[in-house]
């Protein structure tokens, strides 16, 4: 149980990681659009481009480019991408505290049964 609950943790902190990297890089072009519109926004893909820290950051700054074209309002796109990305982290958070209380639940009432069966043997 304990093994399962480890890598059950290690899957939701990987999870949480991907989703906290775009939470951040969207973050960014949130700051540059308001700041610069779209001009702001293209000066902003470009400078993360230049020093992308990992290869997740570099992909999201690719692919983002290549749909900027056809985004017809990209404050509204990038909106919708920083809550969905929120509301995932908080699913994460909230799924591994439920995990945590189930084992709890589970540990306790094994050590429970376990006592009351000890009594009948007696």
């Amino acid at each position: 149980m304990v093994i399962l609950a480890i890598f059950a943790n290690f899957i939701v902190i990987r999870r949480a990681r991907h989703y906290l990297i775009e939470v951040n890089f969207y973050s960014k072009l949130s700051a540059a659009y308001d700041i610069g519109g779209k001009n702001g926004l293209e000066r902003e893909l470009a400078k993360i481009k230049a020093k992308a820290a990992g290869k997740q950051e570099a992909f999201l700054t690719t692919e983002f480019e290549q749909k900027l074209p056809n985004i017809k309002d990209p404050e509204a796109f990038i909106d919708q991408a920083l809550d969905r990305d929120k509301k995932a982290i908080r699913f994460l958070q909230n799924l591994r505290t439920y995990a945590f209380i189930l084992i709890l639940t589970i540990l306790i009432l094994r050590i429970w049964l376990d006592f009351k069966l000890r009594r009948r043997k007696v």
